[in-house]
Formats: C-alpha cells, sequence, structure tokens
C-alpha cells in the first residue's frame, strides 16, 4: 500500500480513494470506540427498564439529561481551550488545570443550584417525594461529579490518549451497573441517578490520583486557582462554546421537554427509541470528526474528497436505516416488551440521520474554514426549530410528534445551510480540488 501511494505521490495523481479509506478507518475505529464505551451504557439502561417502571426510567431519564446540560453550561468552554493550549503549556501545567478543573465545579455548582429551585415546579413528581431535601443534595453531587469526569475526557484527548478516556467510561458504566443492581429497586429513579454519580465520581478520582501525574510530573490537585490563565483564555473559550453547546443541547432537552409536556411514562419510550436511533447517530457524527482532523494535518482536505465522503456516508446510512426500521420491535424488545409500541416514533428518528448528517458535514466544513458566524447562526437555527416543532407537534400527536419535530427541524437546518451560506456552497461546488485547511 504504501509503495503505490508512493508512486501516485510521484506522478502527482490525486489519491483521493487513499484519503477516503484513511478517513473512514480512523472513523471506524472512533465509531468501535464510542460504541465499545457505550455498550454498557445501554446495558444499564436495559437493567433500569427490567426493574423499574416506565414512570421511574422516564423520570430517572429527565434528571440524568438535565445533569449532562448542566456540566456542559458549567463547562463554559473551558474543556474546548485546555484541548487547545494545555499541551504547550509546561511551567503552568498543574496551575491551568487545577484552575481549570475548580472553575468547572464552581460553574456547575451555580447552575445546578439554580436549577434545583426550579426542578419541583418543571418536575411536579419530585414534589411527592418525602425525602426531597435529601434528594436535591444528591442531585448536586452527581451533577459535580458528572461535570468534573466530563472534563477529564478532554484531559485525554488534549494530550492524545483517547484509549485512556475509553477505559474511565467504560469503568464508570461498570460501576453504574454494580451500583443499580446492588440497590433496592423500591427507592425508585434514585437508584439510577446515585448509579450514574457514584461511577463518575469513583473514576474521576482515579483519574486525578493515578493518570493525570504521568502526563503532568508531580502534579497534585489543590484548592488554587489562576484567572489571569482562565481569563486570557475566555474569547476562544466562549466562542467556541456557544456553538457546540446550541448543537449539543437539543438532544439533551428532549427528555425534559416530553416530560413535561408528556409525562415519564412517555418520556421512557421516547427516551429508549432515541438511544436506539442514536447508535447511527454516532456515524456521521464520527466520520465528520475524523475529516475535521484530517483537514487539520498538512496537505488539508479537498473539496472533491469532502463531497465524496459526504456522499458514501449517506449512502452507507440507507442500508443501516433499513436494517433498523424492519427490527424496530427487537431493537425495542431488548428493553423489555412494554416498550414496543405501534407509535412511528423510531422510524421517524431513522428517517432524520439523513439530514442530520448532511448539517454534522456542514458545520464541520464551516469549522475547518474558521466561519464561526455560520457555525452559530446554523446551530441556533436548527436547536431553535426542532424545539419550537416538538412542542408544538408533541401537544397534537404525542410520541409521533417528538420525532415529527426533530426531523422538520433538521429538514429545515438543510435548506437553510444552502440557501442562507448560497455562495460558500457554490464554491465547493467548483471543479477544482483546491485544499481546505485550518486557517492558523
Amino acid at each position: 500500500m504504501d509503495d503505490r501511494i508512493l508512486k501516485k505521490m510521484e506522478r502527482n495523481i490525486p489519491i483521493i480513494g487513499v484519503k477516503v479509506w484513511r478517513i473512514i478507518f480512523n472513523s471506524g475505529i472512533l465509531v468501535i470506540n464510542t460504541l465499545g464505551g457505550s455498550l454498557f451504557g445501554y446495558i444499564f439502561w436495559i437493567i433500569a427498564s427490567r426493574f423499574y417502571s416506565t414512570s421511574e426510567v422516564g423520570f430517572a431519564a429527565a434528571l440524568i439529561s438535565a445533569i449532562a446540560i448542566l456540566a456542559n453550561l458549567g463547562d463554559m468552554g473551558l474543556g474546548i481551550s485546555y484541548i487547545r493550549f494545555a499541551p504547550t503549556m509546561q511551567e503552568k501545567g498543574d496551575i491551568f488545570l487545577n484552575s481549570i478543573i475548580l472553575a468547572v465545579i464552581s460553574g456547575t455548582l451555580f447552575f445546578t443550584l439554580i436549577f434545583s429551585v426550579f426542578i419541583p415546579i418543571f418536575m411536579p413528581e419530585i414534589k411527592s417525594d418525602n425525602n426531597l431535601s435529601w434528594m436535591l443534595l444528591i442531585f448536586i453531587g452527581v451533577a459535580l461529579s458528572f461535570s468534573t469526569a466530563q472534563l477529564l475526557d478532554k484531559f485525554f484527548i488534549a494530550f492524545e490518549s483517547n484509549q485512556y478516556s475509553f477505559s474511565r467510561i467504560l469503568i464508570a458504566n461498570l460501576i453504574r451497573i454494580g451500583v443499580l443492581i446492588t440497590l433496592s429497586p423500591s427507592n425508585g429513579a434514585i437508584n439510577l441517578i446515585i448509579a450514574v454519580g457514584f461511577g463518575a465520581f469513583i473514576t474521576a478520582l482515579a483519574v486525578i490520583r493515578f493518570y493525570i501525574p504521568k502526563f503532568i510530573p508531580g502534579y497534585r490537585f489543590s484548592i488554587s486557582i489562576d484567572l489571569s490563565l482562565i481569563w486570557d483564555k475566555a474569547r476562544y473559550s466562549l466562542s467556541n462554546y456557544f456553538s457546540q453547546f446550541l448543537w449539543s443541547a437539543v438532544p439533551l432537552l428532549y427528555p425534559i421537554i416530553i416530560l413535561i409536556i408528556l409525562g415519564t411514562e412517555a418520556n421512557a419510550h421516547f427516551y429508549i427509541n432515541w438511544m436506539i436511533a442514536n447508535v447511527l447517530f454516532i456515524i456521521p457524527y464520527a466520520i465528520s470528526t475524523s475529516v475535521f482532523a484530517n483537514a487539520s494535518n498538512p496537505g488539508g482536505v479537498s473539496d472533491q474528497l469532502y463531497r465524496r465522503i459526504l456522499f458514501l456516508t449517506l449512502v452507507g446510512l440507507i442500508p443501516l436505516v433499513i436494517l433498523f426500521g424492519l427490527l424496530s420491535n427487537y431493537l425495542q424488545g431488548i428493553f423489555g416488551n412494554v416498550y414496543i409500541n405501534e407509535s412511528q416514533l423510531l422510524n421517524l428518528l431513522l428517517l432524520s440521520v439523513f439530514p442530520y448528517s448532511f448539517n454534522t458535514f456542514v458545520l464541520v466544513k464551516f469549522r475547518i474554514l474558521q466561519y464561526n458566524r455560520g457555525v452559530v447562526l446554523l446551530s441556533l437555527v436548527i436547536a431553535s426549530l426542532s424545539l419550537i416543532f416538538t412542542s408544538i407537534f408533541s401537544v397534537r400527536f404525542g410520541l409521533d410528534g417528538a420525532g415529527i419535530g426533530w426531523l422538520i427541524g433538521q429538514s429545515i437546518g438543510v435548506i437553510i445551510s444552502i440557501l442562507v451560506y448560497r455562495n460558500l456552497w457554490l464554491s465547493m461546488a467548483k471543479p477544482e480540488t483546491s485544499k481546505i485547511v485550518v486557517a492558523q
């Protein structure tokens, strides 16, 4: 293979086919790692769906989604800054990390305390709990543990050691399963929250104690923060953070919206179907991420290569969508017969993988070109439309309405990305294969 590549390079023949397979191979590894780490997460929810009522599963799913949102809010883009700047910080590497950890914990605590005040309002089910104070304390502790563990995954990314992040997630999921099996189901939905928090807490402690010193010699966690280090990176952090939060917030907000509009049982059905469809959402995300990483390396990614990979991704998803649709009842039945229903929600979510893939690639294109305004605007429009249509159609059509709203939001996003950024899109369609590289 190497000799053939060299010969093609010597003849100055584009080796687009070789690059395509290289990106697909790297994407495949990322997909396998993501699915491998998520496998035990699915097992966790299978166990939960078998031993807990649909109402308890739906309520826990909404709270866990809220925790993920609060962790992302508390991050404030500092995780992205760490990935960008930490590898080049030799003398102040330990101070920078401690400062970011404490800032993220403080930010998460701030947003969690505010959210805790409104939990009884948005989630009336929690009012009937006789141990409301303890439940809120547990919720706050889990949010802090989750946000810290999520930040530490970015530490491994910064030092190009994703295998450790994979190990942490795997171990955290194993701990979740162990805790869930150990606790009595009579405690209700709070068991699922405790399990998630305990897995994050133990693995975060292990990373701080045993793994970080391998990369930062002599590192010790301490309650010390250097605000100047954070402030210097604030503009970079916030600009990237805003667009990423908009893109990731919608899937996290869905379980909360469904719970408020349709109730806990309907939310359990939604969450199970969303997890099934999410297996396919991982594919375009992994491939587009690989394209972005390849564009950052010498040589860049040509327009022709970009379009070819997008086309192959969309075509490759067709048989998978058909297969998942044919096996829908079986896939739902894995979580329990109660989750097998005649709702078209899963089919709607499966169809949405095509516009979702297209929009994901467009956003990556904008990020490659550092067109931050386009990234923010497109993310904002798609997020807003998806949430608005889901809220409207869920009231009218129930669970199917949630799928309709998501599908319409993503589909309109495709139209807007073509119309609003027509000039950029036409430049991509030109016959020449000028290199796309990340601006310095």
